[in-house]
C-alpha cells in the first residue's frame, strides 16, 4: 500500500434547532381503550367501539361483526 497523506479533521458547527418541543401527552387512558376489537375493525385499522353483538363501525357499514376468542381461552384448549 502506498503512503497516503492524512487530511486534517474539521470541526462541524452545531445547528440551532430552536426551542425544545413541548412535552408529549400522557399515554392514552385505559378508559379510552376497548378490551378487544372485532376482526373487521382490525383489518380496516379503525377504532372499534367494542359493542356486542355489532360494533358501531360494522353497524354503519353493514359488515359482519365477529370477535375472535380471547387469547386466554384459546390457550386453555
Amino acid at each position: 500500500m502506498a503512503h497516503q497523506k492524512r487530511i486534517p479533521k474539521v470541526a462541524i458547527p452545531k445547528l440551532d434547532r430552536g426551542p425544545p418541543p413541548p412535552p408529549k401527552k400522557p399515554a392514552q387512558n385505559r378508559e379510552d381503550r376497548v378490551t378487544r376489537a372485532c376482526k373487521t375493525c382490525r383489518k380496516r385499522k379503525v377504532k372499534c367501539s367494542g359493542d356486542v353483538p355489532r360494533c358501531a363501525n360494522c353497524q354503519a357499514t353493514g359488515l359482519n361483526c365477529v370477535y375472535e376468542q380471547a387469547r386466554r381461552d384459546r390457550l386453555k384448549e
